[in-house]
């Protein structure tokens, strides 16, 4: 792999690796904070504000540096906390999730069925936590969380295994699958059930005709349709089938029958990071059919992070051997290498295309068809 770059565009090259570091180092800040279940004391927070001329946001961003003692009356630090923290802290409220269908309609018992337990968790008054997905910058490729916070306490359905968190259906999962949720149409694949939330969303929908949903635990299954099935509307539209999921997709490639496919068979981005590698094998065999794929936007910055390890390697001339993986990132790694390592990139905007969504996704694709071939 080679760089033949301009002085200029080697600056502006450079700074994408600056800016990978930031975000890394924002990522672990927040998910410290919310793991912790962090939430600011409301006394410390009235005091703040008075300090800050009132501005609840501007408060809570300074406690938050406090908390994590970052020197914002340094000037980069200062710069950075503006920009990846104080912009996108949101004061929301319980009424902007109150007509939520599933909200108004799925009211279950606590209940447990093995090593699994239905139940209601609540963020405290001022808990941060994650309220959507990621956004990135187009230019630098800058990764933003978005924040939220409630002044009461808000009330969430979660399903727990062995008292973790496995799944729930809190602010994040609900704006997170928003865009998914409003586009589907006809017949959809969903898989992974979960709390049902996705599917009860799509069977409301006059223009979804059926919801066929895929899970492989005997025990999520059984203990949904105990606590969860009885609330359901539009029952005759949604379909359990309990399967692997890529056996599924196996069995129907080819046989047209889906409009839209969503897939949710992980936790997070880290991992569904080779499972979206691995789906995306699967796309060509089923025509015009549109995959969505939960968290796919911090899947693909987690992948955008990867080839930009391998362009600092590449450009620094670090002595890798590309055929040992530690980790799930290695192994990407090591792929994207055996696919780019004679390619010689001769401007900063060819850089710049190599890395957006569009060509991140394009380059895993490939991958997909070398290592999952269907």
């Amino acid at each position: 792999m080679k760089f033949l770059f301009s002085l200029n565009d080697q600056k502006k090259f450079i700074k994408l690796f600056d800016v990978k570091e930031i975000n890394m180092s924002v990522a672990d800040i927040y998910l410290e904070t919310f793991n912790q279940g962090y939430f600011i004391d409301k006394q410390e927070l009235s005091q703040m504000m008075n300090e800050v001329d009132g501005d609840e946001a501007k408060a809570i961003y300074q406690i938050l540096m406090d908390h994590y003692q970052i020197n914002i009356d340094d000037e980069e630090n200062r710069q950075i906390g503006e920009k990846y923290f104080l912009s996108h802290i949101k004061h929301c409220q319980n009424d902007d999730f109150a007509s939520n269908p599933y909200y108004l309609s799925v009211k279950p018992n606590e209940i447990s069925e093995g090593k699994y337990r239905l139940c209601y968790l609540s963020y405290r008054p001022f808990q941060l936590f994650s309220l959507d997905e990621i956004k990135v910058d187009d230019k630098y490729f800058e990764e933003y969380s978005p924040v939220g916070f409630f002044d009461e306490p808000y009330t969430y359905l979660a399903l727990l295994e062995n008292d973790t968190i496995w799944m729930s259906i809190t602010p994040n999962e609900i704006n997170s699958m928003k865009d998914a949720t409003e586009t589907v149409t006809g017949r959809v694949l969903v898989l992974g059930l979960g709390l049902g939330y996705f599917p009860y969303q799509i069977i409301q929908k006059e223009n979804v005709k059926q919801a066929v949903v895929v899970e492989n635990n005997p025990a999520i299954i059984k203990l949904f349709k105990k606590a969860l099935w009885p609330f359901f509307n539009h029952r005759q539209k949604m379909d359990i089938v309990l399967k692997d999921a890529f056996v599924y997709l196996k069995e129907e490639a080819g046989k047209n029958r889906f409009d839209h496919v969503f897939v949710d068979i992980y936790h997070n981005a880290e991992e569904a990071l080779w499972i979206y590698i691995r789906c995306l094998s699967y796309e060509p065999l089923f025509n015009k059919c549109h995959f969505h794929y939960w968290l796919e936007p911090s899947i693909l910055a987690l992948a955008r992070r990867c080839l930009l390890t391998l362009f600092y390697e590449q450009y620094n001339h670090i002595n890798i051997k590309y055929n040992k993986a530690e980790n799930d990132t290695d192994r990407l790694i090591n792929c994207m290498y055996q696919l780019l390592k004679d390619k010689t990139y001769y401007t900063f905007d060819e850089i710049h295309k190599a890395l957006t969504d569009e060509k991140i996704k394009d380059l895993l694709k490939q991958i997909s068809q070398n290592i999952f071939k269907q």
